[in-house]
């Protein structure tokens, strides 16, 4: 707000993934308890995510503040850390991490430890 406008990176077609907190931890802990290789990534999600250029849109709506397009490196410069993610191609897939899913049941049921 201090620039006077709600900005998002590229054209805004990134997706930020949506998930709670407390929903997701109970999915980790078996991944992590599975012993998953070294480098592994865990993503849980229900959605391909939200369009970053929708999420501004609702961050400006309330205080009014128009929205604007930043390039890739003004929005490093204005958001730190976050901008990288945000600008990533491709990202989390509920599709991918479903399959994980069902992967991660199959291994812990062939080995008796499946808990539904």
């Amino acid at each position: 707000m201090r620039e006077g406008f709600s900005a998002y990176p590229g054209d805004g077609s990134n997706r930020w993934p949506a998930v709670h907190r407390p929903a997701a931890a109970p999915l980790f802990r078996p991944a992590l308890e599975s012993g998953g290789r070294a480098g592994s990534r865990w993503h849980w999600t229900g959605e391909d995510g939200i369009p970053v250029r929708d999420i501004t849109e609702g961050i400006g709506r309330r205080p009014g503040l128009p929205v604007e397009s930043v390039s890739h490196e003004q929005a490093a410069d204005r958001f730190g850390r976050p901008a990288s993610v945000q600008t990533q191609p491709g990202g989390p897939s509920s599709a991918r991490a479903a399959a994980a899913v069902a992967r991660l049941a199959s291994t812990r049921a062939k080995q008796g430890k499946y808990e539904p």
